[in-house]
């Protein structure tokens, strides 16, 4: 899939709750324009074990804010709480890991479901 946006002109953006560390490798890998994804707090070069930012749930907030006007989008979710962000995107995918996810996801009928299980 991320090839065909890349050839369509999407600009390729990672938002993820996981750690910024890992974010910034996958989008690198995959040659993403720009990354969101949760920090943890550091002290004296060690991490705390606790968030500093966390934005597995404001993902919608982050792209309003960061993304006022845009032509297209299209958003690839595993999670439940990004359901109002993909209410913007032109195409939306939910990565089903279980079959409850795919009763949740296939209930949304914008929302294609990709079944992982």
């Amino acid at each position: 899939y991320l090839k065909y946006y890349k050839e369509n002109d999407y600009k390729i953006v990672f938002m993820s709750g996981s750690y910024d560390f890992i974010i910034e490798e996958v989008s690198n890998y995959f040659g993403a324009s720009e990354y969101y994804a949760s920090k943890l707090k550091i002290k004296n070069s060690n991490f705390l074990g606790s968030y500093r930012e966390d934005i597995l749930v404001n993902k919608y907030k982050l792209f309003k804010e960061n993304y006022k006007s845009f032509n297209k989008l299209a958003v690839v979710s595993n999670n439940k709480t990004d359901l109002k962000l993909m209410s913007l995107a032109n195409e939306a995918f939910a990565v089903c890991n279980k079959k409850s996810d795919f009763k949740f996801w296939s209930s949304h009928s914008n929302i294609d479901c990709i079944k992982d299980f």
